[in-house]
């Protein structure tokens, strides 16, 4: 299509040497389509820089596919909040089965942290640092035996859920040639159990011991029963 535009001191008059301009017929917003007819006046190129006795330029349109650039206003769906509105197939299942299964099967494994009670009456520790030194010893001791038979079932279990029902027992001794002692003994075991004595840093000093899970048998039942209590 060709456009002739006159120019006129009052303003100028744009014929149309073509019958008429087809734009194609899309659903856009007043706004958006006014936008759109300046985007497709603005690309029209001069083909003649000579102006002629009438002062007349001659410029020819260039074609713009109008459907397809009102596609690209048109607003696209939001996939995310659709996608996050309704919640996934796997999560339906995993809730469902564990609905289903209940609670964990128990292992009965159970895991004895010791702790030095003069930390607290005689030293003048607070509660929050002697929990913790509770915690770097069980932390410790799964980590160094991670490979042995009753850790593994301790937290797996029989249903892959064991970490879900872990028993605990913390008991306290006097002091610390107690704590030693304890580990001592524990190492005179015909079968003995595994265990971690927690040396806090840097006062290199043992605060704590946790032995693997185990279930407690009698060898064992009558060292803890000889030198701790229940922390209290």
């Amino acid at each position: 299509m060709s456009l002739t535009i006159l120019n006129s001191p009052a303003r100028n008059v744009v014929r149309s040497t073509s019958a008429k301009l087809l734009i194609p017929s899309v659903s856009v917003p007043v706004a958006q389509l006014y936008l759109l007819l300046r985007s497709y006046a603005s690309t029209a190129t001069r083909t003649s820089a000579e102006r002629t006795g009438t002062g007349t330029f001659f410029l020819r349109a260039m074609s713009t596919d109008m459907s397809t650039a009102a596609s690209k206003l048109a607003p696209a769906p939001d996939s995310q909040s659709a996608s996050a509105a309704a919640p996934s197939a796997s999560s339906k299942i995993s809730e469902k089965e564990v609905e289903e299964d209940g609670p964990p099967k128990p292992t009965g494994l159970v895991m004895q942290i010791i702790v030095r009670r003069d930390l607290l009456t005689v030293h003048k520790w607070p509660v929050g640092p002697l929990l913790a030194q509770s915690a770097h010893a069980a932390t410790a001791v799964l980590h160094r035996f991670r490979d042995h038979p009753d850790v593994r079932r301790y937290l797996e279990g029989e249903d892959g859920r064991g970490w879900e029902c872990m028993r605990k027992v913390v008991l306290e001794v006097p002091d610390e040639q107690t704590l030693k002692d304890v580990a001592q003994k524990v190492d005179g075991m015909a079968n003995p159990i595994a265990y971690h004595l927690w040396i806090e840093q840097p006062e290199n000093t043992p605060t704590a011991l946790a032995l693997i899970p185990n279930k407690r048998p009698k060898a064992l039942k009558k060292i803890l029963d000889e030198h701790c209590v229940l922390f209290s």
